[in-house]
Order: C-alpha cells, then sequence, then structure tokens
C-alpha cells in the first residue's frame, strides 16, 4: 500500500483487521485494531509506517461505518511523515 509515494506496512493484525472491514464485522475490527495500535505504538513508536498503517485502517474501517466524523478524529491523529527537499 503506497500513502503520499510512501511505503505503509502493516502488521499481521492490521491486515486480519482490514480483511475483517469488508464482512462488516466493524466491532471485532475496532478491537483489533485498538490491540494492533497499541502494540505498534509501544514497539515501533508513534511515527512508524506500521502504526500509521493502523491509524490508516482505522479512517478505512470508520468510513466503511459510515461514520465521518470518527474518520476526520483519526485523520487528525495521523503522524506527519518527514519529508525531505531535493
Amino acid at each position: 500500500m503506497f500513502e503520499s509515494g510512501h511505503v505503509i506496512r502493516e502488521s499481521f493484525l492490521t491486515s486480519r483487521a482490514r480483511a475483517m472491514i469488508s464482512k462488516a464485522k466493524y466491532d471485532a475490527v475496532e478491537q483489533q485494531l485498538t490491540a494492533a495500535l497499541t502494540m505498534t505504538r509501544r514497539y515501533l513508536g508513534e511515527i512508524h509506517p506500521e502504526t500509521r498503517g493502523c491509524i490508516l485502517a482505522f479512517i478505512e474501517l470508520y468510513e466503511a461505518w459510515d461514520n465521518p466524523q470518527e474518520a476526520n478524529e483519526w485523520r487528525a491523529k495521523l503522524p506527519q511523515t518527514e519529508t525531505t527537499e531535493e
């Protein structure tokens, strides 16, 4: 998956949660993403691509769940990526 030219990696839990979104198992997805985000933040840090991928999955979840306000709140939580000028 790419976002703004950056590769976004995902943990197994995040990948599995994304697959469950299409099955409309939103409560289970929310629980799984919460666990995934806790682990990625703890072990990889706030700006790691896997943490960012998990937050993007939360946005995808809340858009599918028809909850744009929650999706926007997660967009605001996205850590800024470092960009380098060439």
